[in-house]
């Protein structure tokens, strides 16, 4: 009998999960139940006795016992590592016992469980439920949640768990929501899913019935009430719209005119451009997509007869060709631009708002900057700044960025040991951070880059760096990762963050605000530089802000004593003569 359940475990053993780092406590659980049922758990016993060595006067029952013992041993060690992903396998497999294989994997994934407890309880508390997804299957999402808490020994009580479900409810069932809360009765899991489901189903179920009558009964409702206060705008008579207005037909025709004619500026953009800007412009008033640049172009066709467009200044453009043009947003999504015409006067590229509108893409204009979405997908965004200042820019992983001179060697990393390389160590191509060599390396990877574009060094401070064109003059200040562009021309900063990005993976971070604790703000004179943001910082930090006035010099009749005492609160002493030093 025991012979047959061991070949029916067998058979169930296939369908266990193997496990692979996840969901330790479900692949411990269904691990112990196939040892309990295959009667070998005992194995894995902290208090059981060693298995004695083998004596001359040993009995058959003693002899028959150890190899009962041994056997068992055998097969649970073989039944854990059976059950453990192919990596996972690798790596313990070397491990004698069955009990340290076991004791292994309990320090190493129970300790990482642990860790999970605050993420858990920050993830129930934030779920919410959706109108567009039906509410059961979200139910049984948090319903999840709460079982991973009770498993690390975070039990809810079900009225807890009942009132959860009911206070996440989405906004549209608010008055639902209040019918629930005003009643005395207490209500179970069960019950209140129950009810939940009726309630939903019934929703559905209106809704279904409202879209079949084409909401004529809400509209019968308010027939009477449904009258505009002010005049019609297009004959001037009152209680109709000017979509219902008769009078409506005979402008048809003006209208469509109107509409027709292509426009691809206006004047909001105040702006003065002098030469070319590269880029693309989003503009919201454009009818069409527009470019002077016929490089662009990944298909075009010549204009046929002669095709003029409107600009903002009322003025009109010659059209000389149209065709479809790719655009690489900054979150390197591309999307394609069709029928964008080709119009050599203009000085920007500019993108009409109206037609990217209509594939679904939205715009929002949000503390200066522009966000494009589809689908509540990213798409890119633009930054407003001005045509002629300063930029900052950032270089992304910058001490990876440098080339080693020397040869240096580094053990294979714990989880990436190559099998039947476990000796070998891996040699050093790129910098790593924490690396000594790493910030030299970086700079004279950057110095020589940079000085082969034509820039020049400063004498007083090799980290700045000049160059000067006929047209405008360019300065770059470096500091390890972070670098200021600036330049009395716009021209010069696009052609210097075109040549760095050609370089090294870079970030533009758009028009310079705050820099090493330095806050950059441009008026009619130039740009001034004040640290008093960081000053409130350090003074707030060190709990000096809100303290009485003293004079300056001291008052040297004041008798001071020496103090003998030991010294306390060292570390925070030089923390803030440190940050004081950089402010001065």
């Amino acid at each position: 009998m025991e012979g047959e359940t061991r070949k029916i475990m067998n058979q169930d053993l296939v369908r266990l999960d193997r496990f692979d780092g996840s969901n330790f406590t479900r692949w411990q659980d269904n691990v112990r139940f196939l040892l309990t049922a295959l009667k070998i758990f005992y194995i894995l016993d902290p208090t059981l006795a060693l298995l004695l060595e083998p004596k001359e006067n040993d009995t058959l029952q003693v002899v028959a016992a150890r190899k009962k013992r041994e056997e068992d041993e055998l097969i649970c060690r073989g039944h854990i590592l059976n059950a453990l992903s192919d990596r996972l396998y690798d790596l313990y497999t070397n491990t004698y016992s069955a009990r340290e294989v076991w004791e292994a994997l309990e320090n190493k994934y129970k300790a990482e469980e642990e860790g999970t407890k605050k993420f858990l309880i920050s993830q129930c508390i934030d779920f919410k439920f959706f109108d567009e997804k039906p509410l059961l299957p979200q139910i049984h999402e948090l319903q999840v949640i709460v079982n991973k808490l009770k498993v690390l020994k975070i039990e809810l009580p079900e009225a807890f768990q009942v009132g959860a479900i009911v206070a996440k409810l989405p906004s549209s069932w608010k008055g639902y929501r209040k019918r629930i809360l005003h009643k005395s009765e207490d209500y179970s899991l069960e019950e209140i899913q129950k009810h939940l489901c009726i309630e939903e189903e019934s929703r559905s179920r209106d809704k279904m019935v409202e879209e079949s009558n084409g909401g004529t009964n809400k509209a019968n409702a308010v027939s009477k009430a449904n009258h505009p206060r002010g005049p019609c705008f297009v004959c001037g008579k009152p209680r109709h719209y000017a979509r219902e207005c008769r009078y409506q037909k005979d402008l048809k025709g003006v209208v469509v005119n109107a509409i027709d004619e292509e426009i691809i500026a206006t004047l909001s953009d105040v702006c003065v451009v002098q030469g070319k800007v590269q880029g693309w412009w989003y503009d919201t008033c454009a009818t069409v997509h527009v470019t002077y640049d016929k490089s662009l172009f990944k298909t075009f066709e010549d204009a046929k007869g002669d095709q003029e467009v409107q600009m903002g200044n009322e003025g009109r453009s010659k059209v000389l060709g149209k065709g479809t043009i790719e655009v690489v947003f900054t979150s390197g999504k591309k999307v394609t631009l069709i029928n964008v015409l080709y119009v050599p006067d203009m000085n920007k590229n500019l993108a009409s708002g109206d037609l990217l509108g209509k594939p679904g893409i939205k715009a929002v204009f949000e503390s200066g900057k522009l966000i494009l979405s589809k689908s509540g997908n990213f798409v890119g965004k633009g930054e407003l700044c001005e045509l002629n200042g300063m930029l900052t820019r950032g270089g992304n992983t910058t001490f990876l960025n440098g080339d080693l001179n020397e040869e240096v060697y580094m053990e294979q990393s714990e989880g990436f040991v190559l099998l039947g390389n476990e000796n070998k160590v891996c040699k050093l191509v790129k910098s790593l951070y924490g690396l000594k060599q790493a910030p030299k390396q970086w700079h004279e990877k950057f110095d020589h880059a940079i000085l082969s574009d034509g820039f020049r060094h400063n004498n007083v401070d090799k980290c700045l760096y000049s160059k000067t064109c006929d047209d405008y003059m360019v300065i770059v200040c470096l500091y390890v990762d972070d670098m200021l562009i600036l330049s009395d021309d716009m021209k010069g900063i696009i052609e210097t963050k075109r040549f760095l990005s050609s370089t090294f993976k870079m970030k533009d971070l758009g028009k310079v605000d705050t820099i090493l604790d330095i806050k950059v703000k441009r008026n009619s004179g130039g740009y001034a530089l004040n640290q008093t943001h960081y000053i409130e910082k350090v003074v707030s930090k060190f709990s000096h802000l809100k303290i009485k006035d003293a004079n300056t010099p001291f008052d040297s009749s004041i008798k001071l004593e020496k103090n003998d005492g030991r010294s306390v609160a060292q570390l925070e002493y030089a923390s803030a003569i440190g940050s004081l030093m950089y402010a001065a």
